[in-house]
């Protein structure tokens, strides 16, 4: 969309279990399906439209979060526009990255 900010990026449940996925970031709707918890299926994928980090000059981080069914936290990581670049946009979400 001409004059539209941020970027598409893509979450990928590499994980052989149902997730629940979460985004952190300032000024996120409430009613925004990161916001709420997104459940994504072994495999699955969701395409988002994201505002934070802006770009190289922004030191905010979008934190995504991943838990299981019950509520255990499998996946956390705090991501820096450089490293959302570095990963060509695409997350794919593994057990036992716990960087948050």
């Amino acid at each position: 969309m001409p004059g539209q900010r941020g970027y598409d990026v893509t979450l990928v449940n590499r994980m052989d279990k149902t997730i629940i996925v979460y985004l952190r970031v300032p000024d996120l709707p409430a009613n925004a399906a990161l916001a709420r918890g997104l459940r994504l299926e072994p495999g699955g994928r969701f395409a988002d439209h994201w505002l934070v980090p802006t770009g190289v000059g922004d030191a905010r981080r979008a934190v995504v979060t991943a838990t299981d069914t019950s509520g255990t936290t499998l996946y956390c990581r705090a991501y820096s526009w450089a490293q959302l670049k570095g990963e060509g946009f695409g997350l794919e979400l593994r057990a036992g990255v716990l960087e948050c």
